[in-house]
């Protein structure tokens, strides 16, 4: 019996860098957790037959044609050893032209095509040269993605246990706790909703834009304790909601002057032993520009599952509950 979840799996069956041990035991951790229904698929460009990329359209995409059928065997190798309960035939999608964004692209737009929950990709946690000249094909996901993206990094495999949540208390935050709490649901994990109260900063990471803070006598101790005490008093409740349904919850807020966000969210990660970050990543370029490097920095240095999702995909499913409502 399966949970009722589609897991599209971004494999890369020529690259067993990628497909390692680390890989195949995190997606059998899946399968035996929450029995979802998965989908491999491997994005097909003319690097892997070593095609110019001036070359014409149409000759790259007959020339890739030729490995289509490799491509599937080569994931029936991988993939049939793990004995999963319920994979769907290997699916190769040609993209002549071996660009990360428009094999990303390519893929979401198959995600999406099958109502996947969520699209499953492997990083590689790379740095400085090799990651400029390499790119990351799971970064990629995260930026175009309208569908949830786990990502797994070269950490040791295991059950999704406990799922950190950072809030920041912007528009979308109880939207983006409703939807970890149906993560933390399908997964049965306790969830803990962290708050990085950083006074000296802007609004948080994963807001909405660059905001300065506009209470009045910010630096005032009366207004920091009945601000966070607000903040405390949010947190409690949406905790006592997440009890209601079955799901153990805890939240703790950290005060700092001064630091990182992503540093401080692997630090607590790291410290409750989280098997998974839940993060939602904001869309514009403002939010890009200066909020996209911390959740990126994220996905690449967790030593668990990162699972991201888009702050547009969660409004417009409000929007859509308010009119089912209305």
């Amino acid at each position: 019996m399966t949970s009722g979840c589609k897991i599209v799996w971004a494999i890369d069956v020529f690259d067993k860098a990628v497909f390692d041990e680390t890989a195949a035991a995190a997606v059998t951790a899946l399968d035996d957790q929450i029995h979802p229904e998965i989908f491999p698929v491997h994005v097909l460009t003319h690097a892997e037959d070593n095609l110019p990329p001036e070359a014409d359209f149409e000759v790259e995409t007959l020339k890739l044609e030729k490995y289509k059928t490799a491509a599937v065997s080569a994931a029936r190798s991988l993939i049939d050893p793990l004995n999963l309960k319920q994979v769907h035939e290997p699916k190769v999608l040609i993209e002549p032209f071996a660009s990360m964004k428009r094999c990303a692209k390519s893929l979401c737009e198959y995600a999406r095509g099958v109502d996947a929950s969520f699209v499953l990709a492997t990083t590689h946690a790379r740095h400085g040269a090799s990651r400029l000249f390499y790119g990351s094909f799971a970064e990629s996901l995260v930026n175009c993605s309208k569908i949830p993206v786990m990502t797994i990094g070269p950490h040791r495999d295991r059950r999704i246990k406990r799922i950190v949540l950072p809030i920041d208390f912007g528009r979308m935050s109880y939207a983006v706790f409703q939807s970890t709490l149906q993560l933390a649901k399908l997964f049965d994990a306790e969830l803990i909703l962290y708050h990085f109260y950083n006074r000296a900063a802007f609004v948080p990471v994963f807001g909405d834009g660059i905001v300065p803070m506009t209470y009045q006598g910010i630096e005032d101790l009366d207004d920091q304790r009945v601000e966070r005490q607000h903040f405390s008093n949010l947190l409690k409740d949406w905790c006592k909601e997440a009890k209601s349904v079955g799901i153990k919850a805890h939240y703790f807020i950290e005060d700092r002057r001064s630091g990182g966000l992503a540093g401080s969210i692997l630090d607590f990660a790291k410290l409750v032993n989280a098997s998974c970050i839940a993060l939602c990543a904001e869309q514009g370029r403002l939010a890009s520009m200066f909020f996209g490097s911390a959740i990126h920095e994220v996905v690449r240095d967790a030593q668990c599952p990162v699972w991201v999702v888009k702050a547009e995909a969660l409004e417009a499913r409000l929007q859509n509950d308010f009119k089912m409502v209305s």
